[in-house]
């Protein structure tokens, strides 16, 4: 029998936590490093601490376990993770002890952690995950660059957006069950730039449109161009090397999906944000390869998150957390993305070449 549990719960915690813009590629490493996410649970711990006391403060006094649980969901994906620490608490240097595995970490022996696919009420099947060390986490105040994660089989478990996902983990040591339940976003389609279209053009003086229609479930919709590029250095060596041109995000007015939203692009911002964005260097010459236009999506539960935890002008410090975990806290949502990946027109090719903002990236046109 599915147990009943609450989600999308509002938390208010002492603590201010920042947000960056790119939801998608940002979320993504802030699901791999939560070191303001722990820091602020740290942070909470300590007040109770004191204001638990009258005369003797002990911060150790009346710990309590609480998981701190992150994923995001996508069909897109091959695999699928889920994020699990612990918050920690304990005598002596608190940078010390965050910078030790163990101290936000649980024992891998202790959770069982499976995706439940749900039809209704009913559940289809049972999906487990197992751990994996992620060995490339950025540096910070808490372990790296090595950290468990929980995930499926690589290429295993397609996901459907027929059914919702409930995620279950078990932790046999305090005998508790941390739960949550998210649906999928559904596909939608991309208008401009049309399907089959194989150049894009950044010289016309008049700005051009990339058209979507929203998709079913999702609230929150961006578009990033991802711009790839080769550097081809004196020494002999080859680097590829990607930048993601970021657009502001556009909310859907409802859940339904194929409401139409645009983003306008004007030819020389693309040459503007190349200029500002590669260093200059006089041993190197590069061929820019492609674009990508992708267009992201948040579903509800993730776009709340996001809201609740971007960046705020407001001098009040207290601020609500978003959570949708049960006997946990953190965020269990869904995303998607489709795309279009175009080459620049010769036009473009020899604006960026010769042109006034690119001319001293050296820039030379690729053989095709």
């Amino acid at each position: 029998m599915k147990r009943p549990f609450p989600y999308s719960i509002p938390l208010k915690f002492m603590f201010t936590k920042k947000y960056n813009s790119g939801f998608v590629y940002n979320a993504f490493k802030n699901f791999l490093r939560f070191d303001k996410f722990l820091i602020g649970i740290f942070s909470l711990m300590l007040i109770s601490g004191f204001w638990s006391c009258e005369t003797d403060v002990d911060l150790n006094d009346e710990w309590q376990d609480i998981p701190v649980v992150y994923g995001l969901l996508s069909q897109n994906d091959q695999v699928h993770y889920i994020r699990i620490n612990r918050a920690f608490l304990g005598e002596g240097d608190a940078m010390k002890m965050a910078s030790e595995l163990d101290s936000i970490i649980y024992d891998p022996k202790n959770l069982d952690v499976r995706l439940i696919e749900m039809n209704g009420d009913n559940p289809v099947r049972s999906i487990p995950l197992d751990t994996t060390l992620v060995t490339n986490v950025d540096s910070g105040v808490f372990h790296y660059p090595e950290q468990i994660v929980y995930r499926t089989q690589p290429n295993s478990v397609e996901l459907s957006t027929n059914y919702t996902y409930h995620l279950e983990i078990y932790n046999k040591k305090y005998d508790k069950y941390i739960e949550s339940e998210t649906e999928l976003i559904h596909d939608f389609s991309i208008k401009r730039p049309l399907a089959g279209q194989t150049m894009v053009n950044y010289t016309s003086p008049f700005p051009t449109d990339v058209i979507w229609r929203t998709a079913e479930n999702g609230r929150l919709h961006q578009l990033s161009i991802r711009i790839y590029y080769t550097n081809y250095f004196d020494s002999g060596n080859t680097e590829r090397k990607t930048l993601n041109w970021n657009f502001p995000s556009k909310e859907a007015s409802d859940l339904g999906g194929g409401e139409e939203q645009k983003t306008q692009i004007r030819g020389q911002q693309f040459y503007v944000f190349l200029k500002n964005s590669i260093p200059e260097r006089s041993d190197v010459e590069r061929t820019l390869d492609s674009v990508r236009y992708i267009v992201s999506v948040a579903n509800d539960n993730f776009n709340i998150y996001m809201k609740v935890n971007e960046p705020s002008n407001s001098i009040i410090q207290e601020r609500p957390e978003f959570s949708n975990v049960s006997n946990g806290i953190g965020l269990f949502a869904s995303r998607y993305s489709e795309h279009r990946t175009l080459l620049l027109n010769s036009d473009s090719q020899d604006s960026l070449v010769d042109g006034h903002h690119t001319r001293h990236l050296n820039f030379i046109k690729p053989i095709r």
